[in-house]
């Protein structure tokens, strides 16, 4: 019984283990899902934020210049500076207080330029403080830039010497051709796919927005254009997440990534747990795409801490039960009698004060029945101890089931037995005691010729009287039915 509430035990710890390993498990799940959420959620805003300043640029560049094409501006001090670079091509090379400078590149020669195209330009140049502020505001941006349709480039930071060959490769860039009529008949705002750099060779994305005058001619086209450095420098401040982000346009062409990844390449998550989060009036999309591996590695990682403290907590709780089960048995080895599960001499004298204290508190009578077994010592010697100790038994079932529930039976020696009957005087406990004596009488045991007998000893507790006297006087009572032929009661 003991072993089956055991296994009990540890089947339902083992059941409430796994019950809380999954709680813990499916909380930290939770947890990593909420800091992906604000993971995605911050890397949106700072993109966002990015792109609207450089939009904001864009749009501010282009309504001064539409608004200024039927104004002729006064040659730019810039314009003095001029050169024809080669046969085919000039550049104007400026720098403002040591702190900005920039390039004014084209196709052509110097004197071949129209009225028109001269007005441009120093209109251009006139917007210069436009491009300052932007890469002041901007600082990772690589370029900002306006290409003419009149095949010349306005470009801050500033270039080396460039020759025609160069101005003419320009124009057949993402920047231009996907954003330039007729490719852009929408004429919006413009997020090209990766394409190389034609000064530095790193891979570049531009935010490209035509221009035209008040008559809808094509003017040219305002650009910034953004290094990966800058979104990588946004993904790589946080570690630790279960996934791989991408920043992708509309085409689902990769911009930027946590991972490697070549220029041209499309996004493929169809068949993968993702985040996505529309930037930049749709635009751009922010992809997160989950890594179930490394998810439940991580959460794991995250959980075994909890889990382990748990385990040590049911640890602590099945020892303290197994300690409370050893107490018990100590407890009761050290109360009770090994043979009979009475309780021993010590105990009952324990539990025999407190009732006493009890019935002197409500004045209630209280008597004691010394029992001992008739010729005993015979029934060893000539049936065995196996049979002394089946007698033994015999007689404490007989006593318990004969008495009160708030009475006390032990076993006061080796074949004496006490019995301690509440609420109960001298001539009650006389008629309690004959009943056991006579129950006694009736026990038919196996193997075991003749009957058992046994003899009584009554007392009652005397006002003032102390427990040893009373059982003193039940023992001397019990002693006088020994004599006087036994099988019998005194009192």
């Amino acid at each position: 019984m003991k072993s089956h509430t055991n296994n009990l035990i540890l089947i339902l710890l083992g059941i409430l283990f796994l019950i809380t390993s999954y709680y813990i498990y499916k909380n930290e799940e939770k947890k990593l899902s909420k800091e992906i959420e604000n993971y995605t959620q911050t890397q949106k805003t700072i993109i966002e934020d990015y792109l609207n300043i450089s939009k904001t640029i864009l749009f501010t560049y282009k309504n001064l210049l539409e608004n200024m094409t039927n104004v002729d501006i006064q040659k730019h001090k810039s314009f003095s500076h001029i050169k024809q670079n080669t046969s085919d091509s000039y550049h104007i090379q400026n720098e403002v207080d040591n702190t900005y400078n920039s390039t004014l590149f084209g196709v052509g020669k110097i004197e071949s330029l129209s009225k028109e195209h001269v007005n441009e330009i120093n209109r251009v140049l006139y917007l210069e403080s436009i491009f300052k502020t932007a890469l002041d505001i901007l600082p990772d941006i690589k370029w900002v830039y306006y290409s003419s349709n009149n095949r010349y480039i306005y470009l801050a930071p500033s270039i080396l010497n460039v020759n025609k060959q160069f101005i003419e490769n320009q124009f057949k860039k993402n920047f231009w051709t996907e954003a330039a009529p007729p490719n852009n008949k929408t004429k919006e705002l413009v997020l090209t796919k990766l394409y190389e750099d034609g000064v530095s060779k790193e891979l570049l994305t531009t935010l490209s927005l035509p221009i035209f005058n008040k008559s809808n001619k094509f003017l040219g086209i305002v650009s910034i254009d953004i290094g990966l450095q800058v979104f990588n420098k946004i993904f790589n401040k946080y570690k630790n997440i279960s996934g791989d982000t991408y920043l992708i346009n509309h085409n689902n062409y990769i911009l930027a990534s946590t991972n490697s990844f070549d220029k041209n390449t499309k996004l493929s998550f169809s068949n993968t747990k993702q985040k996505s989060k529309n930037i930049f009036n749709d635009k751009i999309k922010l992809v997160y795409l989950e890594n179930e591996r490394k998810k439940h590695s991580i959460i794991i990682n995250r959980s075994m801490s909890k889990i382990f403290l748990f385990l040590f907590l049911l640890s602590i709780i099945y020892l303290s039960y197994h300690l409370a089960c050893l107490l018990r048995k100590v407890e009761r080895l050290a109360n009770y009698d090994s043979l009979t599960k009475l309780l021993n001499r010590r105990a009952l004298r324990d539990e025999a004060s407190k009732y006493i204290e009890l019935s002197k508190r409500n004045k209630n009578p209280i008597s004691f029945i010394l029992i001992d077994i008739d010729d005993f010592k015979s029934i060893n010697d000539t049936y065995g101890h196996a049979i002394g100790d089946l007698v033994l038994t015999s007689l404490s079932d007989t006593l318990l089931s004969s008495v009160r529930k708030s009475d006390l039976v032990s076993r006061y020696g080796g074949e004496e037995f006490l019995v301690v009957l509440t609420n109960t005087n001298l001539e009650k406990s006389f008629i309690q005691a004959e009943r056991l004596r006579e129950k006694v009488l009736k026990l038919k045991l196996k193997n075991i010729k003749g009957n058992i007998t046994i003899s009584l000893g009554c007392s009652e507790l005397k006002e003032n009287e102390s427990l040893d006297n009373a059982i003193q006087r039940a023992d001397e009572l019990l002693y006088e039915a020994k004599k006087n032929g036994k099988n019998q009661t005194k009192y």
